[in-house]
């Protein structure tokens, strides 16, 4: 567990839950927003300085509990943090006895995502330095502007001295700048390469209390001047020194394990440990009076390379694992346990698994005779960070018959992507995207620590209100997919939610645009999020579980309690297939593109024209368009083209389609009221305002980011807030006023805010 979440966890109270007055008679299917929520007007483009407060009883607000972001334990609760996207967040406290959820608490306006008295202080600050790649540091914040020679990649407190692995602190940026500019220079193409030129300016610093300091390298003994990790644990203390492979030689050169001999002023390489070769030390850890060290076997390195563009890409560089071990050093004595290294699937993006297993360790529990190893498994996304997150894993080591046991993500913890263990009194609880999950020692095995969130996915994409009901439907608004798909459907008389999952459906593509006829039936047009760049539908990527039900793309019909999807438009086009997986702006052929409705009528843009619908399907304007929307007002059909003029230029022409009479005009656009059909796909969560759910852009942005214009009975424009998110939408239902940020849903009761919002 991070240095951070400890001192987080140290402050934790035990026994404040008896104080808390938080659900009352409210149904557990919804949290409270904080007092600070408020209606304030916009007077002269400016937000007023004051407003007036929402009470409580008129606000609830309905969350998306997944990706689990910090933990801590007390003696009677487990404390979980979760992420609501960027900005928001919310905290849940789990009875350790039974494992319910007993207390549910979201800020809306930033940290404390969770009262301090219950759940402990705000974390750590971001670290300045980030260990990232095999050992370099990367500098961040402060630190970098303050223009620091040197950084510290490990610290450590022992015999009367403070003891500092140091690195330089613009080696980072240096080495990226040149390794980006001199692509003929073979050394700076490599990490055994760029290492090697690290060795030589690294060090480590011991400072007593009068002031004193002594530098010691690999002269003094060191196995190599990268140490990545100090420990103090049986009366030594130890470090993990970064390795460095020879490519050449085809041989490891400096790295491994020492430890400091105080007698002599001298650290000591650790050969072997328990007979077996000691070498890629990533786990270093006291637990007691004993010290863990986790380290791998292995001949040869997997993917010495880096990539570069706006930084250094970890590449693959990782020794080519022939076995996994992990030892104690207990009175005096060492022990060792190895097993073959967890094998690795498929990598991001079709990218097939590592020609040898590269599985390393990282962190370690102990519940009596059982140790839990957290390792990173996995080759790292084709990205610009150097210190890219490898899945995490788990294994349990039996300490009495040395047998391990290990464990599948889906099928035994209930997880997707692992970020983090944390090992507190007597719990262990690993962190995934889909929440916490927790070992229960007598059933032995994992069990999910349920939040009773309502929404399925952070990502809101369209809203609709169908009678006394909201739908709600998602998308992939990110690098990864953060949830689940289907639609989500709060009931207004029951006061509680529903989902119609994937299966029932038919697809479990994202939801593009949701619409309610005047009938009752709901069309709902399903597209795959639309991305032309790294983030395509499929194949997955991390944080990413692969669909039960396709990904079909479509229009769907739900009439008269059933659903039927596809539903058919335009004619089919020769061999053409069903759409699936990944979306390719420049082949739809076939496919919708967009869905608007005028009254009771349906418009959808397929490739060859406008449709018009339901019923019997009939083309009413022929020609290549690059996007559908409707005018302000609601009963005039826009679409948009492109006319290639003489020279090679491209104008744009606005087409109004009045379906009441069936007569369309023709306007010349300027080219900045339509974008590109390819650009408007892949940015369209910037539509108008009420087009789609999400509307990033407002009138005035320098309120918008923490508040949201909102209607009201009042004078003048009206918002609600602090939100901090830069996601809102606001979806008006009979009964209440809604307000969709990332990962939660705000509503504001008409009933009891009559003089506000109206009936």
């Amino acid at each position: 567990m991070p240095s951070g979440s400890r001192r987080w966890a140290a402050a934790v109270a035990a026994a404040v839950l008896a104080a808390a007055a938080f659900l009352g008679a409210v149904t557990r299917s919804m949290a409270e927003p904080p007092s600070a929520l408020e209606f304030r007007e916009i007077a002269g483009g400016r937000l007023a300085e004051s407003g007036t407060a929402i009470p409580r009883e008129a606000a609830r607000v309905s969350l998306y509990l997944g990706d689990a972001a910090r933990a801590c334990v007390t003696d009677k609760n487990v404390a979980v943090d979760y992420g609501l996207g960027t900005y928001g967040g919310a905290g849940v406290l789990f009875d350790r006895a039974s494992g319910a959820a007993v207390e549910r608490r979201t800020v809306l306006d930033g940290w404390p995502r969770v009262r301090p008295e219950t759940f402990g202080p705000p974390p750590a600050p971001r670290p300045k330095v980030r260990l990232g790649g095999p050992g370099m540091v990367q500098v961040w914040g402060e630190m970098r502007r303050e223009g620091s020679s040197t950084v510290a990649a490990a610290e450590a407190r022992w015999g009367g001295r403070s003891w500092r692995a140091l690195q330089p602190a613009d080696f980072h940026n240096r080495i990226s700048r040149a390794g980006y500019e001199d692509r003929q220079n073979t050394s700076l193409q490599s990490w055994s390469g760029i290492l090697t030129r690290l060795n030589e300016e690294c060090y480590v610093e011991a400072a007593g209390a009068n002031g004193e300091s002594k530098r010691y390298t690999m002269a003094d003994g060191l196995p190599s001047n990268i140490v990545t990790r100090f420990a103090a644990g049986g009366d030594s203390l130890w470090a993990a020194c970064a390795d460095i492979y020879d490519p050449e030689k085809k041989a490891w050169g400096p790295g491994g394990l020492a430890r400091y001999d105080a007698e002599k002023n001298r650290w000591e390489r650790v050969e072997t440990i328990d007979g077996r070769p000691v070498r890629w030390v990533t786990l270093l850890e006291v637990h007691g009076d004993d010290l863990w060290v986790g380290f791998r076997e292995g001949d040869g390195i997997e993917g010495d390379r880096i990539w570069y563009g706006m930084g250094i890409g970890v590449g693959l560089y990782r020794p080519k694992a022939t076995a996994v071990v992990l030892a104690r050093l207990s009175g005096g004595k060492w022990k060792a346990w190895g097993r073959e290294p967890l094998a690795e699937g498929a990598g991001p993006y079709g990218q097939p698994p590592s020609a040898a297993p590269t599985e390393m360790p990282q962190a370690l529990a102990r519940l009596g005779n059982r140790v839990f190893l957290y390792s990173g498994v996995g080759g790292p996304l084709p990205s610009y960070s150097f210190d890219y997150q490898l899945t995490g894993r788990v294994s349990a080591l039996d300490l009495n018959s040395g047998a391990w046991r290990t464990f599948d993500n889906e099928k035994d913890v209930g997880q997707d992507l692992l970020n983090e263990m944390v090992a507190e009194r007597g719990e262990v609880l690993l962190l995934g995207n889909r929440g916490a999950s927790r070992w229960d020692a007598k059933a032995e095995a994992w069990r999910f620590l349920d939040p009773g969130g309502e929404l399925k996915n952070p990502m809101m994409s369209a809203a609709a209100a169908v009678g006394d009901q909201l739908w709600v439907g998602y998308t992939n608004q990110s690098f990864g997919v953060l949830g689940e798909q289907g639609i989500s459907v709060f009931d207004e008389k029951k006061h509680r939610w529903s989902h119609i999952p994937p299966a029932e459906i038919g697809t479990s593509c994202p939801v593009r645009r949701m619409i309610a006829l005047p009938g009752g039936d709901v069309w709902v047009f399903f597209m795959p999020r639309p991305w032309g760049g790294a983030a395509l539908e499929c194949p997955l990527i991390r944080r990413e579980t692969r669909p039960a039900i396709p990904t079909a793309w479509g229009v769907g019909l739900f009439s008269g309690g059933k659903w039927t999807f596809p539903i058919a438009i335009g004619p089919k086009q020769a061999g053409e297939e069903p759409m699936t997986g990944v979306y390719n702006a420049w082949d739809t052929s076939g496919m919708p593109r967009d869905v608007v409705a005028v009254g009771d009528r349906l418009y959808a843009l397929l490739a060859d024209g406008l449709y018009a619908g339901p019923g019997q399907w009939k083309c009413v304007l022929k020609g290549e368009f690059t996007r559908l929307r409707l005018a302000p007002g609601g009963k005039t059909v826009q679409l948009f083209r492109s006319v290639r003029k003489e020279g090679g230029k491209i104008d744009y022409e606005r087409i109004d389609y009045d379906p009441a009479t069936g007569k369309s005009t023709v306007t010349p656009s300027d080219v900045d009221e339509v974008q590109n059909y390819v650009d408007e796909v892949q940015n369209w969560y910037v539509f108008d305002a009420g087009e789609t759910l999400w509307d990033r852009h407002g009138p005035d942005t320098t309120w918008i980011g923490d508040w949201t214009q909102v209607p009201t009975r009042r004078e003048g424009l009206w918002t609600v807030g602090p939100l901090e998110s830069g996601y809102h939408a606001v979806i008006e239902t009979p009964h209440a006023l809604w307000i969709a940020s990332e990962g939660q849903l705000l509503r504001l009761d008409r009933a009891r805010l009559k003089e506000w919002l109206g009936k």
